[in-house]
């Protein structure tokens, strides 16, 4: 299925390596706020005058490396829909997909968010509100493929709606999330470790197909 990626902004290459070097910044555990354009600049291989170049503030850098990456994400999810075709591999894979997110991308993504004051964060949903829309629109799509794949396979019961289907989804992939979160990045990894890990995954698999039949 071809889906409306709505990006109405085309980025250069050293606006894409500005913005993917403050998430290399992150990751090396640096704070956004003690972050100056210089930093940032400087992890994107690029001179500090260039990167004014293209944006007047550190707040802007940080306002459009935000939007970057939630529609890297929301293609990346789109494109995993997309490519697959059978219920149960779909479940496996979500649950390292969010794995990967939590571990390798969300932390970073978040951080950058929650250093934006109310007004900063209220721009960005008001500069894009139109993207949100086909956001929220193209998820309600995801959704529904996922119900008929599962009901393809019988794995879904006939009673069971789409929204039912999301509604078990969402709850039951938040949980993992949160369980998996809460593990993995606040410090618990020598008591939560690979084994620990996959009985998660498979509970929360049985769980699901449980509550849809």
């Amino acid at each position: 299925m071809i889906w409306m990626i709505p990006f109405n902004k085309e980025y250069s290459e050293k606006e894409i390596a500005i913005f993917n070097g403050i998430v290399e910044l992150l990751n090396q555990g640096r704070r956004i706020h003690e972050l100056k354009v210089s930093d940032i600049s400087a992890a994107a291989g690029i001179g500090k005058s260039t990167a004014y170049e293209y944006f007047t503030s550190k707040e802007e850098i940080l306002r459009q490396a935000i939007r970057y990456h939630m529609m890297r994400e929301y293609s990346a999810v789109a494109a995993f829909v997309d490519r697959h075709d059978c219920f149960l591999s779909l479940l496996h894979d979500a649950m390292d997909y969010v794995e990967d997110m939590l571990t390798n991308r969300f932390p970073s993504l978040l951080m950058m968010f929650l250093s934006l004051d109310r007004s900063e964060a209220g721009q960005i949903f008001a500069e894009d509100c139109e993207m949100i829309n086909i956001v929220q629109r193209d998820v309600e799509k995801m959704f529904e493929i996922v119900w008929q794949t599962g009901r393809r396979d019988g794995l879904i019961a006939e009673d069971v709606s789409a929204s039912d289907c999301k509604f078990i989804l969402s709850g039951l992939l938040t949980s993992y999330s949160n369980e998996l979160r809460f593990n993995l990045i606040n410090g618990n990894e020598c008591e939560f470790g690979a084994v620990q890990a996959a009985e998660l995954k498979k509970q929360t698999v049985r769980l699901i197909l449980k509550a849809l039949q």
